[in-house]
C-alpha cells in the first residue's frame, strides 16, 4: 500500500519532485560522462599493447624500481631513470645467443616540434618501424627520419645531448603512433648515448633468465610493454588522475545538492505526512513511503541521467582532445560499468539524501505533524548538527595539519582541492543555524524603513529558515567553490612568482626552444661569451627518516660559486660555499641539521652518502636540495641562469642561435614557468569548476522554482490582504535577493577559512604571501547566480499568480 501511496504522491505532486528529479538526473549524467571517458582512457592505456618490442622474444632491462633501505627493511620505489645495463651483465646474456642493444636518447631535427628521440637502427626490426624509402643507416653521418620530415639525400641538422650535428637522410621510416624517432647506425648511437637502456635477447628465454640471475628484469609477452616509451601511457594516466579529481568534486556537489533538494522536498510535503499520520500510518510506514518516493524519483532520474551521460561523454572527449591531453584519435564509447554504477549511485544518493528527513517525518506524532506542517520549530536536525560540527572539526584539523606539518600539499592545487571543499561543506550543513543572524545582519540597514516590504521579506526568511537555507545552499556551493578554487590557485601562483623574483638574481635565462633540455654545445657557447652560468642538472631521489618514512625529493647538481651569483638561496644554517663533492644543502623539509648524514637513493639506482653542509628554507618551487656539479652526469638541464652583469643579451642570442635554445628575460621566464607549472592544475580546476558551476547554477534554478511553487498559497493570502500582484512579486524578488546575499556571505566565510589556512601554509614556504582572488570572475559567478535565482523565482511565482483564482487581478 505504501508503494501505491508513493506512486500517487509523486504523480500528483510532480512539481515538488521536479527539482529533485532534475538535480539527480544531472548528477548521474555528469558522473556517467566522466565514468565513460575514464573507462575509455583506462582501456586505451591498457590496450596500447607492446610497441617498440612487438616481435622481440625477450627484453632485458634494469629494474624499474630502486631499493630504499629503512629501519623497517628494504622498500622498492619507482625509478624514473633506470640505470644502464653494465657490460658484465650484457656479456652473460650474449653468451646465451644473439643480443641487440637498445639506446634511447634525445635527438631532434632542428626546427621540428619537441618530443623526438633517437635509437640505433638495429632495434627498429622489433617494432612497426619499416622503411618507406631509402636504406638503413650505415655510417656515422647517416640518419633515418620519419616520412614527411625530409627528403632522401638532404642534409639535416640534428640536436642531441652533445649539441648540433649535420646528417644525411638515407632513409624514411613509416610513422609509428607511439613516438617520433630518428635512427642512427649502431656505432653512432653508441657514441651519442653510451648507456645501454635495454637488450633484446634472441637466445632461449630460460637460458637468458638464468644468465641474468635476478640482476635485471627479463620481460616477455605482455610484460614487454614496460620497456616501451611511456609518453602515451603517462598521458592517459594523467587524464585518469584529472578526471578522477573532477569526478570526485562533481560527485561531492551532486551528493550535496541532491541531498539538500530531497530534504527540501520532504519538508514541503509535511502536510501530506501529517495527514498520513492522522489516518493511522505508523512511523515505519511513513518512512517507507518517503523512501519509496525517493526510490521512484531516483530510478527514473538515473535512467535519464544515463542518456545525458552518453550524450555528454563526446563533449568531454572533445575538450580533452582540444587541450591536447589525449590523442586526436581518442574517443569514448558505451561502457557497461559506468552505465550500471552511475544510476546505482544516483539511487543510493537519493535514498541516503532522504533518509534523515524520512526518519524525522516518521517520528512525529499526528498533532505535532500538523503543527510542523505550518511552523518550522527545529530547522536543524540532530544528524545535521552532528555532521556539520564533525565537518567543522575535520576542516580545522586538516587545514591545520597541512599548514603546520605538510605545507607542500598546499602547492599542489589538484590535491588541495579536496581540502578546500571541507569548509564549504561545513558552512552548507550549518546554514540553517547561521541563516537567521545573517538575515538580521543583512537586513539591518532596512530596519528603519517605513515600508512593509522589508519587514515581510525578513520575517518570511527567518520564519521559514529551512526554506531559506535550502535555497541559499546552491548559491553557497556555486560562489564558494568558484572563490575558493580560483583564489587558491591564484594565490599559489602569485606566491610562487613572488618567491622566484626573490630567489632568481639572473636577468637572462637560457631555456630550451622546441627541445626537452639544453645540450652541452649551448652551455659551452654561452660560457664562451664570458657569462657566469648556473645550469642545474635535475634529478630526484628517495630518503628515509629515523622512523622509516620514505620521502621523495627533487635535487639539483650545481656549481655553488656560480649559484651564489645567479640565485639568492635562503640558507638558514651552514653555508652554500661549503658544498663540495661529498656535501649536500637540504631544505627544511628534510628535518636534518648541519653535520648530519644523508643517504640518498637516486632514481637511477645510485646511492649517495653525503653530509649536510647547509640547510635552506623550503620553497614552493625549485629543488629540495643542492649537490655538487660532480654529480650532474647526463641528467637533463632545463635552464641556464646567467649571473647579472656577466653577459650581453645580443651575444647570448648569437651564441644559442640554431641550437634549440633561446634567451628569455627574468620577467618573461618567471611568467612562463608559472603558466607551465600550473597548466595541469589549471586544466583540472577548469574541468572541475566548469562542471560544478553549471550543475550548481541549474540546482539554483531548480531550488528557486521549488520554493516559489510551494508559496502559491502564501502569495494568494498576501493578495487577499490587499497586496497588488506587483507587490507580491516584489516580495518574492526581495526574499530571493536576500537568499542570494546570504549564500554569498556564507561562501565568503568559507573562503576566508580556506584562504587563511592556505596563507599560513604558504607563509611557511615563502615570504610576502598575498591572498589573490580574481574578483571580476568571482563577481561574474555571483552575478550569474543572482540572475538565475531571480529569474527562476519571479517567473515561477508570476506563472502561479496568473493560474490561481485566489489571487484576484
Amino acid at each position: 500500500m505504501m508503494l501505491d501511496v508513493a506512486l500517487r504522491t509523486v504523480r500528483t505532486r510532480w512539481v515538488s519532485f521536479a527539482g529533485a528529479f532534475v538535480a539527480l538526473a544531472l548528477g548521474v549524467g555528469v558522473i556517467t560522462s566522466i565514468g565513460l571517458v575514464m573507462a575509455a582512457a583506462s582501456a586505451a592505456s591498457d590496450g596500447l599493447g607492446v610497441q617498440r618490442f612487438a616481435t622481440a622474444p625477450a627484453v632485458v632491462q634494469s629494474p624499474s624500481s630502486v631499493p630504499v633501505h629503512t629501519v623497517k627493511g628494504v622498500s622498492r620505489q619507482f625509478a624514473a631513470r633506470p640505470p644502464a645495463l653494465d657490460a658484465e651483465l650484457i656479456s652473460r646474456v650474449a653468451a646465451t645467443g644473439a643480443v641487440v642493444a637498445d639506446r634511447t636518447f634525445p635527438a631532434q631535427l632542428a626546427g621540428a616540434a619537441s618530443g623526438q628521440v633517437g635509437h640505433p637502427w638495429s632495434v627498429a626490426q622489433f617494432a612497426p618501424y619499416r622503411l618507406a624509402a631509402g636504406r638503413a643507416p650505415a655510417g656515422p653521418a647517416d640518419v633515418v627520419v620519419p616520412a614527411g620530415s625530409g627528403a632522401l639525400g638532404n642534409r639535416v641538422s640534428v640536436l642531441t645531448r652533445q649539441g648540433r650535428a649535420d646528417y644525411t637522410v638515407v632513409g624514411l621510416a613509416e610513422p609509428a603512433g607511439f613516438e617520433s624517432a630518428l635512427f642512427f647506425s649502431d656505432d653512432q648511437a653508441a657514441t651519442l648515448s653510451p648507456k645501454v637502456d635495454a637488450l633484446v635477447a634472441l637466445g632461449p628465454v630460460d637460458a637468458v633468465r638464468q644468465a641474468v640471475a635476478g640482476d635485471a628484469d627479463v620481460l616477455t609477452g605482455p610484460d614487454r610493454q614496460r620497456a616501451d616509451p611511456a609518453t602515451v601511457a603517462n598521458g592517459f594516466r594523467s587524464v585518469l588522475t584529472l578526471l578522477g579529481v573532477t569526478g570526485g568534486i562533481a560527485a561531492f556537489v551532486s551528493i550535496f545538492v541532491v541531498s539538500s533538494t530531497f530534504a527540501f522536498v520532504v519538508a514541503q510535503l509535511r502536510r501530506e505526512t501529517a495527514l498520513l499520520r492522522l489516518l493511522g500510518a505508523t512511523p515505519a510506514q511513513v518512512q517507507r513511503t518517503v523512501l519509496a518516493e525517493a526510490g521512484i524519483v531516483g530510478a527514473v532520474s538515473g535512467a535519464v541521467g544515463c542518456v545525458l551521460g552518453v550524450v555528454g561523454a563526446p563533449l568531454l572527449t572533445w575538450w580533452l582532445r582540444d587541450q591536447q591531453l589525449v590523442p586526436s584519435s581518442f574517443s569514448a564509447g558505451p561502457s557497461v560499468l559506468p552505465l550500471v554504477l552511475a544510476p546505482a549511485a544516483g539511487l543510493a544518493v537519493a535514498l541516503v539524501g532522504v533518509a534523515a528527513a524520512s526518519w524525522r517525518a516518521g517520528r512525529l506524532r499526528p498533532v505535532e505533524a500538523l503543527r510542523e506542517a505550518d511552523v518550522e520549530a527545529t530547522p536543524m536536525t540532530r544528524g545535521r548538527w552532528v555532521s556539520g560540527l564533525f565537518l567543522v572539526v575535520t576542516a580545522v584539523a586538516v587545514l591545520g595539519w597541512v599548514a603546520v606539518v605538510q605545507p607542500k600539499i598546499a602547492t599542489i592545487p589538484l590535491l588541495y582541492l579536496g581540502v578546500l571543499l571541507l569548509p564549504v561543506a561545513a558552512f552548507a550543513l550549518l546554514s540553517p543555524v547561521l541563516t537567521p543572524p545573517l538575515v538580521r545582519l543583512v537586513m539591518l540597514p532596512m530596519r528603519w524603513s517605513s515600508g512593509a516590504g522589508p519587514t515581510l521579506v525578513r520575517a518570511n526568511a527567518v520564519a521559514a529558515v529551512r526554506r531559506t537555507a535550502a535555497t541559499a545552499a546552491p548559491v553557497l556551493l556555486t560562489v564558494g567553490l568558484a572563490t575558493a578554487m580560483l583564489g587558491a590557485v591564484s594565490t599559489i601562483d602569485a606566491a610562487a612568482m613572488c618567491e622566484a623574483r626573490q630567489r632568481v638574481l639572473a636577468e637572462q635565462i637560457v631555456v630550451p626552444a622546441n627541445t626537452t633540455q639544453l645540450n652541452q654545445e649551448v652551455l659551452a657557447r654561452v660560457r664562451a661569451t664570458g657569462a657566469v652560468v648556473v645550469a642545474p642538472a635535475a634529478m630526484s631521489g628517495y630518503t628515509a627518516n629515523a622512523r622509516g618514512d620514505i620521502h621523495h625529493f627533487h635535487l639539483a647538481a650545481v656549481d655553488p660559486i656560480a649559484l651564489a651569483r645567479a640565485e639568492s638561496v635562503p640558507v638558514t644554517a651552514g653555508s652554500l660555499s661549503a658544498l663540495d663533492d661529498g656535501g649536500i644543502v637540504v631544505s627544511t623539509d628534510w628535518n636534518l641539521t648541519v653535520g648530519a648524514h644523508a643517504t640518498v637513493e637516486l632514481d637511477t639506482g645510485d646511492t649517495l652518502s653525503l653530509r649536510v653542509v647547509g640547510v635552506m628554507q623550503a620553497g614552493i618551487r625549485g629543488p629540495d636540495a643542492y649537490l655538487s656539479a660532480a654529480h650532474a652526469a647526463d641528467f637533463p638541464i632545463a635552464a641556464a641562469y646567467i649571473a647579472p652583469g656577466t653577459a650581453d643579451t645580443a651575444a647570448l642570442n648569437q651564441a644559442v642561435a640554431g641550437l634549440g635554445a633561446r634567451v628569455e628575460s627574468r620577467a618573461v621566464w618567471i611568467e612562463g614557468t608559472a603558466s607551465t607549472a600550473f597548466r595541469a592544475s589549471w586544466l583540472g580546476l577548469l574541468a572541475a569548476l566548469g562542471i560544478s558551476l553549471v550543475y550548481s547554477l541549474i540546482a539554483i534554478a531548480n531550488t528557486m522554482v521549488m520554493a516559489a511553487a510551494g508559496r502559491y498559497r502564501e502569495l494568494a493570502v498576501l493578495r487577499l490582504t490587499g497586496a497588488t500582484a506587483r507587490q507580491a512579486l516584489a516580495a518574492v524578488a526581495g526574499e530571493t535577493a536576500l537568499v542570494v546575499v546570504v549564500g554569498v556571505v556564507l561562501a565568503a566565510l568559507a573562503t576566508v577559512v580556506d584562504l587563511a589556512g592556505l596563507s599560513v601554509a604558504l607563509s611557511r614556504l615563502t615570504t610576502d604571501v598575498v591572498i589573490t582572488v580574481p574578483w571580476p570572475t568571482v563577481a561574474t559567478v555571483a552575478g550569474v547566480s543572482f540572475a538565475v535565482a531571480m529569474a527562476a523565482a519571479v517567473l515561477t511565482a508570476a506563472a502561479g499568480a496568473r493560474s490561481r483564482a485566489a489571487m484576484p487581478e
